[in-house]
């Protein structure tokens, strides 16, 4: 094992294989659960790091029905996987658990108080603690072998959206916490939106959306209550990402940017049919959820803001009527292979009884 990088399974059972103080019967079984388990993960065993604060929620989301598995044998590699990695990380093999951050860096952590920020931050500044790498050096260089280190060495998500999460995670921090380092990461822009960046629609568009958004947002904590008309915080901020993304895919399909200046003109009729059917287009066949769904948010945006006259109004509801007889019916398939794993074990009695 190279001293700079994380213990591995691989590590794990090779320090099985090489004790003595353990009993063999016991080193086998600690060896077979480590195996088993990352089988179970389809990864390697030199892709999984051997502490069980890392890979706990991955193991116990191990379905034993998928694999052939009763639940007593899943429990006992869980077992037999969590009692081999206490013994790993008391060994001088395994690097010292908890260990400390830099000063520089625990000062920064410690001014942290979002979980939020925590969560995503948490990973970059152990990486560079332990790599002697400077907060006031962080750049792209430094932020890019960070993300290497994580698509190489860990079991970390380290893909575009890892990338944005985290780039804005720090930049928000360099904003807003008061001797956090000034210096932005560039934050690679978002592959699934094709559209032109909100800030190049007409300035009247997009005052009148944020005005729109912020309306309800004070409404809601007027009324001080949930009801039926609320919606969280998180589902205006989705609201609001799906109504740009919705202009953005009337300018990719032909219509000119510089003509969009209103709600009136996004909302109209004729423009949401089109977009839909350019959704529609995409998904194939049969039109996926957020298509089928779009036409009944629009006509919510369009209702409650009130920018568009009866009739056209009317002509909306008549789009969203006709998108969702389009509904899919019953489960998905990925709820159907939850029952069915839950079916065909003893997993349900256990939830029902205890």
């Amino acid at each position: 094992m190279n001293p700079a990088q994380e213990p591995t399974f691989r590590d794990l059972i090779d320090a099985l294989t090489q004790d003595t103080t353990l009993p063999l019967q016991r080193r086998r079984q600690f060896a077979c659960s480590a195996r088993r388990i990352a089988k179970a993960l389809d990864r390697r065993p030199d892709e999984l790091l051997a502490s069980w604060s890392r890979v706990r929620s991955r193991v116990e989301q191990i379905h034993p029905a998928e694999l052939g598995w009763t639940p007593q044998t899943a429990a006992n590699h869980r077992s037999g996987l969590r009692k081999a990695l206490q013994w790993f990380q008391s060994t001088s093999v395994a690097q010292p658990a908890g260990r400390k951050l830099a000063p520089a860096w625990a000062a920064l952590w410690n001014c942290l108080t979002d979980e939020t920020l925590k969560k995503r931050l948490s990973s970059l500044t152990k990486y560079c603690s332990d790599r002697k790498v400077r907060p006031a050096d962080m750049d792209e260089p430094a932020f890019a072998a960070f993300m290497q280190y994580r698509a190489e060495q860990t079991p970390q998500g380290y893909g575009l959206y890892e990338h944005r999460q985290i780039a804005r995670a720090w930049n928000l921090c360099a904003q807003t916490i008061a001797g956090w380092p000034k210096q932005q990461l560039v934050v690679p822009p978002d592959r699934r939106y094709k559209g032109p960046a909100w800030t190049d629609f007409p300035e009247s568009l997009q005052v009148q959306v944020e005005s729109y958004f912020t309306g309800i947002t004070r409404e809601q904590r007027r009324l001080g209550t949930r009801n039926a008309r609320s919606c969280s915080p998180r589902t205006i901020k989705t609201r609001r990402r799906e109504l740009i993304a919705f202009a953005g895919k009337a300018v990719s399909i032909g219509y000119p940017i510089e003509t969009l200046t209103s709600l009136s003109v996004l909302l109209a009729p004729a423009v949401v049919r089109e977009v839909v059917e350019a959704y529609w287009a995409e998904d194939g066949d049969k039109p996926k959820r957020y298509t089928v769904d779009l036409p009944w948010r629009l006509f919510v945006i369009a209702r409650r803001s009130q920018c568009l006259e009866p009739e056209a109004l009317e002509e909306l509801a008549e789009i969203r009527s006709a998108a969702q007889r389009h509904q899919p019916r019953g489960l998905t398939e990925k709820n159907r292979g939850v029952i069915r794993a839950v079916k065909s074990t003893d997993v349900w009695a256990e939830v029902v009884w205890t």
